[in-house]
């Protein structure tokens, strides 16, 4: 998962209150009364396949309805930056990945709402699947599939309702994506940085800073160091979190930089031993990082 944009995703709808602060604010009314918040359930579950990899990155939670009844709700990022011309074919074939487990396992249909998050700059058009069709006639509409999905704009999303979003992460992460194509884009962090972390509780903050740093230190030009000082101009709570986050991230660094050297030494042939010696490591860091090397996919 190199794309930041998915890593930013993933670390903040990952948490149900994100999630149940996403429905509060921008569900369809009914529909965000039917859904019981309390039983959202974060699943290990994913139906994006090689050809959807382009298209989409996903988190799928199990939750009930207010009368008993069993949905998921598929959180769908676009990894586009523009629209494309027929969202219901990606969306079909999603759909189409979950049910195939369904009829694997002997069970009925699961219902599933998808919801589309979009940050890209070009403006969406969130149109039935008809209009993509040639035309339409009473006789053969019956012939054609007809869903619907739910659009999550964020770009279209005003910094007034971001900033009305009961959870600070879902502010923050909105936030970014939104605006992360800004030319100032680093000086909007600059102005805007206490206003994204009011509120959030010191226990909280190390979840949500640590994703944030990460961000802005791939899709900005500044350095760890300028980093930590915004996050510094906000409380000293936030600066120790930022600085906890940078030794984080270098130390994740060096292990990734550690296992590019071992995969590049078996590939010479080198046993553990000559690893270790050669590159001063210690043997079970080298044994560990061997194991890992052979569990990657091919």
């Amino acid at each position: 998962m190199n794309n930041p944009h998915d890593k930013l995703f993933k670390a903040a709808f990952s948490q149900p209150d994100v999630v149940a602060s996403l429905i509060e604010s921008l569900f369809p009314a009914a529909l965000r009364q039917a859904i019981r918040l309390d039983s959202l359930v974060l699943t290990t579950n994913s139906y994006i396949d090689d050809e959807l990899n382009e298209h989409f990155a996903d988190l799928v939670y199990d939750c009930l309805l207010d009368d008993g009844m069993p949905v998921q709700i598929a959180l769908l990022l676009e990894h586009k930056s523009y629209t494309v011309a027929h969202p219901h074919l990606q969306l079909m074939r999603y759909l189409l990945n979950r049910w195939q487990q369904d009829v694997e396992h002997g069970q009925k249909l699961t219902p599933v709402i998808p919801v589309l998050i979009y940050h890209g700059t070009d403006t969406w058009q969130h149109l039935p699947f008809a209009a993509s069709l040639l035309g339409m006639n009473a006789l053969v509409k019956p012939f054609f599939p007809e869903f619907d999905y739910l659009l999550v704009n964020l770009t279209a999303l005003s910094d007034k309702q971001i900033f009305t979003f009961r959870n600070r992460f879902l502010t923050v992460s909105a936030a970014l994506m939104k605006h992360r194509q800004d030319k100032q884009f680093a000086d909007y962090i600059r102005q805007n940085i206490q206003r994204l972390m009011q509120g959030i509780a010191v226990d909280e903050l190390m979840s949500v800073v640590l994703p944030t740093f990460l961000y802005l230190l791939e899709t900005t030009n500044l350095t760890g160091s300028d980093i930590v000082f915004i996050f510094s101009t906000v409380s000293k709570e936030t600066e120790e979190a930022a600085m906890n986050g940078a030794d984080q991230l270098r130390m994740e660094g060096r292990v990734e930089i550690n296992r590019k050297l071992v995969k590049g030494a078996l590939k010479l042939g080198m046993d553990a031993e000559t690893i270790a010696d050669t590159f001063e490591m210690d043997l079970a860091e080298v044994l560990s990082l061997i194991e890992q090397v052979r569990q990657e996919k091919p």
